[in-house]
């Protein structure tokens, strides 16, 4: 029996599932548009139907975009919301809403869960739909305005800010009239009274003002209009700009109230990892008309804490920081910006300062980029983003872009300037030294990127040995996090003061122990029932829907790849002595490194050198075998090196060469001669150090092999191979849980046989060597195993009982063509992994794996 869901929103469900799959199927839902798909939009072809749209006599031009799936757009302005389509241009009430959501569902192919319809829970989903098409038909209004006789004085400001007319089309752009002329329009267009105003009922998180604050702001009258979409595409607020510039400094622009509390401006424009932030509403919109969409606004004078949030659940992956530097304008210190160096006057800094933490790059274009020369006063001015791509052209802008400095070294550089009086002295370098160590000790995890860009500047002009900074700043972090637990601990006491004056000493007994315990775990995860994690858990989700892979593909096995859905987590490889575990593992990494652009591959040898790692590599990609990459095959005439190899040889393996030397970028081989201390804590740093260099979000990492790992001295309460072996294991555990991004394989080894040849070498999970923990933590656990007798004889036909000597005769010809047979056994995998035995093809001499059996 089915059970009813009765707290169904319809509008979370429109938005969250139905139009994004709506718009993924626009050609088959609307056959009467002949929509073609031109990537981020798609656009109607057959007049027939666009003729019948409202607007202009002639066929209209129509348009539906990815980020804002809800509707189309007809050239001209009007945007018309699904919902009203389907229902002949009247938005859906009662009823008709529910049919509504139930026709466009079934079109997208949702299926619309069995649900008992409250009046309360309908009437908030009903009451969402109502206000995103007013919101949407009140911006077509202003937009139908703006390219009228009414809009001139927008349309004149616009074009002297530097637009041109073919630019201002396609922006989100509009002009606002007269409070009277708005309220005029939504009557006309079937929205009653009371939903233009404030709505008759009230619901909890409904905003039900929306309406009326289009209406009743008079001041709002004759100002250009621009919009402010979420993420998804959807009206959040709207932005104004005084045409007179008669208004008060702080009123030339003006918003719907909670302005600071949305995302970043633009943020539905975007199409890559890499922002670039600014001030204002006309930097974005004139850089997008120059073709550079990833560019997002602060829409106000100060980056606030939700919209960082929002950068980060965009899982971006660089911002990069353009603010105004207005040289006319002065500080509370009465300097010229940015020459003010204190934090709460520079919003670079200020920014920089809420960004320090943040989990993606920060980047900065230095003001002093920003600077030309004022063609009336001959003077050096800094100007905005907008201003310096209209006077030097987008070309010069995209160099600064390209040549931008990562946030450290920027705020490196300002300290430096700060404390540098035109001469360093003894006491401006301790100073600068101290407030160094002051701003690096309240960075968290960022070491590398400290090494990188914030400590090599500060140490080449200090010219001060590193460790000699190394314990200061130990202990400066050490003492902000005393300095936060006191001010935890001061405020805990006025409160149980408090609790013991009102309550008494009972409540205050039981009230100290659960704030105890919650300073004890304030850096964890809050303990939140599912119903506040659905929507986290759904932009989780969101990451590989329409995706083929969640881990990293190596393509060259390809019913691995199907059966993991790529590497990823922790995997532990398990084999016996002699059977390619190695060879198959680095084959796994040079391949994920040519298949996925933004990985690297890092392999920690803990017992081979990195030079036959390296020749193995190299046997494999030039299709030689090792004797004759090492000796060559051809007699020395003295012609050279190439007189060793043949030409077809020679030319291999120079084709190998240029190949590793691309991809080898993103390769690095940790052995004991270069890595010679490999604890957990080195190869976290040296991982995201070598992700820095390459510039890459992910790795994978590969670690041969489990049983030599290093116990430090320290942990002198192991005392056995078994307890040994548990450290290990939850060692490789903490490396996986440093950065989910990357995969983790290690090498381990499989339990000798007992003489049953018909289980071999690492017949299950029971046979890798070590505890329990060896084959339970990891997230897929692969044993590599090479066909016994019987498999030989089943895949040769040599019968059932087939004789030593044709086995011997058989075993000496696979030998000599340098093959052997083995399978790889999944033997245990999380998350959509499937149990797989895949067969192999193990070209020894040549270090190189292929599916199946090639003879």
């Amino acid at each position: 029996m089915n059970s009813k869901n009765t707290n169904l929103d319809l509008s979370d469900f429109l938005e969250r599932q139905v139009f994004p799959a709506l718009w993924a199927c626009l050609s088959t839902a609307f056959p009467e548009f002949g929509f073609r798909n031109k990537g981020n939009y798609w656009q109607a072809t057959d007049e027939t139907a666009t003729r019948l749209l409202p607007g202009s006599p002639r066929p209209s031009r129509v348009y539906a975009y990815f980020n804002s799936p809800y509707g189309f757009t007809i050239q001209g302005g009007d945007f018309i919301p699904w919902l009203s389509y389907i229902c002949g241009g009247i938005t859906p009430r009662g009823k008709d809403f529910i049919a509504a959501v139930r026709t466009l569902a079934d079109l997208a192919g949702i299926c619309l869960p069995i649900t008992d319809f409250t009046d309360e829970k309908f009437i908030i989903s009903a009451a969402k739909e109502l206000q995103h098409n007013l919101l949407e038909d009140f911006f077509s209004y202003t937009r139908k305005l703006l390219f009228s006789n009414t809009g001139k004085p927008a349309i004149n400001y616009l074009k002297k800010r530097g637009f041109s007319i073919e630019e201002i089309e396609n922006l989100e752009l509009g002009f606002y009239p007269t409070i009277k002329d708005i309220k005029t329009f939504l009557l006309s267009k079937d929205y009653s009274a009371d939903e233009i105003g404030y709505p008759a009922y009230e619901v909890e998180n409904l905003a039900k003002p929306i309406g009326s604050a289009i209406i009743y702001d008079g001041r709002w009258e004759n100002r250009l209009i621009g919009v402010w979409r979420s993420r998804t595409g959807r009206i959040i607020n709207f932005w104004t700009r005084d045409l007179t510039n008669k208004t008060k400094e702080h009123e030339k622009y003006l918003m719907l109230k909670g302005g600071s509390k949305k995302p970043p401006f633009g943020i539905d424009k975007t199409q890559g990892k890499d922002l670039i932030l600014v001030e204002g509403f006309l930097d974005v919109l004139s850089l997008n008309a120059f073709g550079i969409m990833d560019i997002v606004a602060l829409g106000g004078a100060s980056l606030s804490m939700d919209q960082i949030q929002t950068l980060e659940q965009t899982a971006i992956k660089s911002l990069t920081l353009n603010l105004d530097y207005d040289a006319d304008k002065t500080c509370k210190h009465n300097l010229p910006r940015p020459n003010c160096l204190s934090i709460s006057c520079n919003s670079t800094l200020a920014a920089l300062e809420m960004l320090k933490n943040a989990n993606f790059q920060v980047f900065v274009i230095a003001p002093k980029e920003m600077q030309v020369t004022n063609k009336t006063t001959n003077k050096e001015e800094k100007i905005d983003p907008d201003s310096f791509i209209r006077s030097q052209g987008v070309e010069k802008y995209k160099n600064l872009l390209a040549n931008k400095i990562h946030a450290y070294r920027y705020k490196a550089q300002t300290l430096i300037e700060k404390h540098h009086s035109g001469t360093w002295t003894d006491s401006n370098k301790i100073s600068l030294l101290d407030e160094a160590i002051e701003v690096a000790s309240s960075i968290i995890n960022k070491e590398v990127e400290l090494d990188l860009f914030f400590w090599s500047e500060i140490f080449d002009v200090t010219k001060t040995d590193p460790s000699i900074v190394t314990d200061r700043l130990k202990v400066a972090k050490e003492n902000k996090i005393l300095e936060k637990e006191r001010l935890a601990f001061q405020q805990l006491i006025i409160k149980a003061d408090k609790t013991l004056k009102d309550y008494g000493p009972r409540a205050t007994k039981s009230f100290l122990k659960e704030q105890l315990t919650e300073l004890e775990t304030e850096n964890l995860n809050p303990v939140l029932p599912i119903s506040q994690e659905i929507e986290a858990h759904t932009q989780l989700l969101s990451e590989w829907q329409g995706k083929e892979f969640i881990g990293l593909p190596q393509k060259s096995l390809p019913t691995l790849d199907k059966a993991t859905l790529g590497l990823r987590g922790l995997m532990l490889l398990a084999a016996a002595p002699n059977v390619g575990k190695t060879a198959l593992a680095v084959q796994f990494g040079v391949d994920i490194v040519e298949n996925n652009v933004d990985t690297c591959f890092v392999f920690l040898s803990l017992e081979m050198n990195r030079w036959d790692i390296l020749s193995r590599i190299k046997c494999r990609l030039a299709k030689l075998d090792w004797k004759t990459l090492v000796f060559g095959s051809q007699p020395d005439r003295g012609r050279g090196r190439e007189a060793f190899y043949s030409s077809a040889e020679w030319k291999r393996l120079q084709e190998a060469e240029e190949k590793l030397v691309s991809l080898g970028k993103r390769i690095y081989i940790l052995d004991e001669q270069n890595f010679p201390n490999p604890t957990i804590e080195n190869v976290i740093n040296q991982l995201n150090l070598i992700k820095s260099l390459t510039q890459t979000k992910k790795a994978f990492l590969l670690i041969d092999y489990l049983q030599v790992w290093p116990i430090p001295k320290t942990e002198t309460s192991i005392r056995s191979e078994l307890e040994a072996d548990k450290w290990r294991i939850g060692a490789m555990k903490t490396l996986r849980d440093a950065n989910r991004n990357d995969a983790i394989l290690v090498i381990s080894e499989a339990r000798k046989p007992s003489n049953n040849d018909k289980v071999g070498w690492g017949g299950d999970l029971a046979d890798i060597m070590g505890s329990a923990r060896g084959s339970y933590t990891p997230d897929i656990v692969f044993i590599l195993k090479p066909f016994n007798n019987e498999e030989l004889s089943s895949i040769y036909s040599l019968g059932l009982k087939p004789s030593e000597d044709q086995l011997t005769l058989l075993k000496e010809k696979l030998r000599q063509q340098g093959l052997a047979h083995n399978k790889l056994i999944i033997a245990k995998g999380r998350d959509g992994v499937l149990r797989e035995t895949i067969n192999l093809s193990f070209w020894f001499r040549e270090s190189s794996f292929t599916e199946n059996f090639d003879e």
